[in-house]
């Protein structure tokens, strides 16, 4: 993912978890579940399984360029 991507995607998690004008503390519920489909939303965007690891024998590592 390119940096100007991950920038965006940082934005809108950023909205999703903090969203402007909210007035009433949030239940631990909504703690759990924002972050959650803020994230599968991130993922189906871009086409990666939900169950992904950060460590994911499925998918091959870039190689380094330095």
């Amino acid at each position: 993912m390119p940096v100007s991507q991950a920038i965006e995607e940082l934005v809108a998690l950023g909205t999703a978890l903090f969203p402007d004008g909210q007035e009433a503390m949030p239940s631990l519920e909504d703690n759990l579940r924002k972050p959650t489909e803020a994230f599968e939303r991130m993922l189906g965007q871009h086409n990666y399984p939900i169950d992904i690891k950060l460590n994911d024998s499925r998918f091959s590592r870039p190689q380094c360029k330095t």
